[in-house]
């Protein structure tokens, strides 16, 4: 009968992720992967006897297992898979500093990777957020900027197997010509650079302008590059077309038709 049909289409929908979730999940998978990376560098010369050595790597790999569901995994697998990579985050970041503290890891490491673990801990809250509430979020501009990349080549570059008895906490690692990081004691406050600043500025009127946009669109459902410009006379056609595009290569947004005719929705 056809009910049975309904049933089963409904069945095999519920089953499998959406294209914008599909992004998303590329998008974890690989900033897992390039954590994972990190979290067996700096813990490759603790003991083998170390628990803590055992546990980070185990979470690691346990994240980038996770994360791989949401590109692979259905509907209603989404999310508790993000609440197991948050409780996963959680505990990582409670190791890291536990490690910090007890000296079996240096400042400048323990810096780097609670800063990577807290954004994607942020990025994953809101996705979260914005899949509960039947909406769509945008990805921060910064997620896979090359810094992280460079300073996790760095880490295996420039570590150097110490004698017995010695931490990773003593492990000399030079990161080019950066500065070195903000204390431990102000994580959230790194000191900005004049070379940083403008940088910083520039992100935030791009998170901005694209968080308007997506307001936009999810009120009117579909918009046209001709209604954005209608709306925000400030901004340029040819900046509008941009931030579309790459909201549309990330997942975040739906483009149908092609060139002026084109039309955009939330995916």
């Amino acid at each position: 009968m056809d009910y049975k049909k309904d049933i089963k289409d409904i069945d095999i929908a519920s089953r499998h992720p959406s294209n914008g979730m599909i992004a998303f999940g590329v998008t974890i998978s690989k900033k897992c992967e390039r954590l994972a990376t990190a979290i067996y560098l700096v813990t490759n010369f603790l003991s083998d006897t170390e628990p803590m050595k055992s546990r980070l790597r185990t979470l690691s790999l346990e994240l980038v297992r996770d994360a791989s569901f949401i590109k692979n995994g259905g509907k209603m697998m989404e999310h508790n898979v993000l609440e197991a990579l948050r409780a996963n985050i959680e505990e990582t970041i409670s190791l890291l500093e536990l490690a910090f503290i007890a000296g079996l890891a240096s400042e400048m490491n323990f810096t780097i990777l609670k800063r990577e673990y807290v954004s994607l801990r942020n990025t994953i809250e809101v996705k979260k957020v914005s899949r509960e509430s039947q909406s769509d979020s945008i990805l921060g501009d910064n997620f896979f900027a090359p810094q992280f990349r460079t300073e996790t080549s760095a880490l295996a570059r420039t570590a150097q197997p110490l004698p017995k008895g010695h931490s990773i906490g003593q492990m000399n690692i030079t990161m080019s010509d950066r500065k070195a990081p903000a204390p431990f004691l102000k994580p959230n406050t790194p000191n900005l650079t004049p070379a940083h600043t403008p940088r910083a500025i520039t992100d935030i009127a791009k998170e901005s302008r694209r968080t308007r946009i997506l307001k936009l669109i999810k009120d009117n459902r579909e918009v046209t590059i001709k209604d954005i410009v209608a709306h925000f006379p400030e901004l340029s056609e040819k900046t509008i077309q941009r931030e579309l595009v790459a909201m549309s290569d990330s997942g975040v947004l739906k483009k149908f038709g092609e060139r002026r005719w084109s039309r955009y929705a939330i995916a």
